[in-house]
């Protein structure tokens, strides 16, 4: 008996990462949003709502998610530097999250493509870019898709620079984020 899954159900897989917004690289693997995303740097007396993210102004490996709107305060609030950790800033609560973003990119309905897969299935290619700015220096490890209107992880591959051996990369440099596939196959028989 041969097996098959229609087209239809295995799109409703790759238009779930076809929503995917920004691609980012990680020094870790994300398994969250928060690990892979790079919001806007905090500012004073700004008014923020639940759900909003911001980062310290000086990095220290975490993003921060508004538990508690309100005003942030007119200096820099005493940022928690351990995962889940929440603090008040004036009247805004923030929750503290890892992040393990190097580099971020936006990512355009037109860096996407949703093809059939040669061998069967469906592929997303995701397309190069180059002169992508690096604002944390740190180990290349993974690449992850994220889509920031959701707040959703929705992929994460392995992932190096393109010096053999080393993956390091430094803030304020530019890189290129090569073509990389996505293939979702038909399922196999077992043997």
């Amino acid at each position: 008996m041969s097996r098959f899954t229609p087209i239809e159900e295995l799109d409703l897989i790759a238009n779930s990462y076809m929503l995917a917004d920004e691609e980012a690289v990680c020094s870790q693997q994300p398994t969250t949003f928060f690990h892979a995303c790079w919001p806007s740097m905090w500012n004073a007396e700004t008014a923020y709502e639940i759900g909003d993210l911001t980062r310290a102004p000086t990095q220290n490996g975490f993003v921060y998610e508004c538990i508690a709107g309100g005003t942030s305060g007119t200096s820099e609030p005493p940022w928690a530097t351990a995962q889940d950790a929440t603090f008040l800033d004036n009247t805004v609560e923030w929750k503290a999250h890892e992040n393990y973003a190097l580099i971020n990119q936006p990512l355009e309905e037109t860096d996407k493509t949703l093809t059939d897969n040669a061998s069967g299935g469906r592929k997303i290619v995701i397309a190069q870019k180059m002169g992508v700015t690096i604002h944390t220096d740190g180990t290349v490890s993974h690449t992850a898709l994220i889509d920031n209107v959701n707040q959703k992880l929705k992929y994460v591959t392995v992932s190096s620079t393109s010096i053999e051996g080393d993956n390091l990369v430094i803030s304020g440099r530019t890189t290129l984020f090569h073509e990389f596939e996505i293939h979702i196959n038909q399922p196999s028989e077992l043997v």
